[in-house]
C-alpha cells in the first residue's frame, strides 16, 4: 500500500462526507480527466490518497461508452486537457510528488532515464502518441517520422505509422513497418505483440490471405486474453464481416 497523487475512477473510494466537502466531481469534465481532478481536490483538501494491491478486478477500457474516437468527443477531450492543465498549472510545473525524478517522463514503463545520451527520439514519440490520442493525425505522423529519423528502431514510431498506413488501405506499406517490429525483437512484452499481431493478421486478410490472418489474431488473443480489439475481430470471422479493428497504439 502506499499514498500516490491519483488514482483511476474504475475502482476508488471515498467517504460521502469528503465527496460532499469537495463537491464531488467537477462537471467540466464528463468524460476524461474527472478522476483526476477529484483526487487531487482531496489533496488539496490535506487528505491522502492511498493505493491498495489488495483490490482485484477485471477492467475492460472504455467498453460502458466506447473510444474517444469521433470528432466531438476528440474536441470535448481536448476542451477537458486545457481545463485541467489551467486549474493545476502549479502541480504540473512542479511535477508529482511520488513519481521517483530519476524515472523517466518519455515513457511509461517506469525505466530509470539514461542520462548518457539524449533520447531526442522518445520526446517526439511521446508527442506523436499525444497528437494520436487528440485526433491530430497529420501532426501525430510528423513527430512519429522525426522520431524514426533519430532512431529507426523507435518501436512506438515504428508501429503507429504501420497504423497510419493500414487504415489508409496502404497495407504493404504497413507491413513494412510492422515486420521491422518483429524481425528485430523490438517488443518484449506480451501485451505489445498481441497488438503487433493482431494488427498483421488484419492486414494480411486485407491482402487475402484470410487463414494465416485469423491465425495470427488468434495468437494475439492468446498472449493478452482481456485484448478486447482481437476478440471483436475473431468475432468477424463468424459473421463474414471485413469490420475489424486495428490497435492504434502499443498497450503498455
Amino acid at each position: 500500500m502506499q499514498n500516490l497523487s491519483a488514482v483511476t475512477g474504475a475502482c476508488l473510494m471515498v467517504r460521502k462526507k469528503v465527496f460532499n466537502e469537495i463537491k464531488g466531481f467537477d462537471e467540466g469534465y464528463p468524460e476524461a480527466l474527472n478522476d483526476i481532478d477529484l483526487c487531487l481536490s482531496l489533496r488539496k483538501k490535506g487528505y491522502l490518497v492511498v493505493w491498495t494491491p489488495h483490490a482485484v478486478l477485471y477492467h475492460y477500457e472504455s467498453k460502458s461508452r466506447g473510444f474517444n474516437t469521433g470528432e466531438n468527443s476528440i474536441k470535448r477531450y481536448n476542451k477537458e486537457v486545457s481545463l485541467f492543465k489551467s486549474k493545476w498549472q502549479d502541480i504540473l510545473q512542479k511535477g508529482d510528488p511520488y513519481y521517483n525524478p530519476n524515472l523517466t517522463l518519455n515513457k511509461t514503463d517506469f525505466s530509470i532515464v539514461d542520462y548518457s545520451y539524449e533520447k531526442e527520439d522518445e520526446n517526439y514519440s511521446s508527442q506523436g502518441i499525444f497528437y494520436l490520442r487528440t485526433g491530430k493525425i497529420e501532426e501525430a505522423k510528423e513527430y512519429f517520422q522525426k522520431a524514426l529519423n533519430i532512431n529507426p528502431n523507435n518501436p512506438d514510431a515504428l508501429f503507429c505509422l504501420g497504423v497510419f498506413y493500414l487504415k489508409e488501405g496502404k497495407v504493404k506499406k504497413s507491413l513494412e513497418y510492422f515486420n521491422l517490429l518483429l524481425n528485430k525483437d523490438l517488443l518484449k512484452l506480451k501485451v505489445q505483440l498481441g497488438c503487433l499481431y493482431n494488427n498483421i493478421g488484419v492486414a494480411y486478410i486485407k491482402l487475402g490471405n484470410v487463414e494465416e490472418g485469423f491465425k495470427l489474431i488468434e495468437q494475439a488473443l492468446d498472449l493478452n486474453p482481456m485484448y478486447m480489439d482481437a476478440q471483436y475481430n475473431l468475432e468477424q470471422k463468424n459473421k463474414n464481416s471485413y469490420d475489424f479493428k486495428i490497435t492504434r497504439k502499443l498497450i503498455i
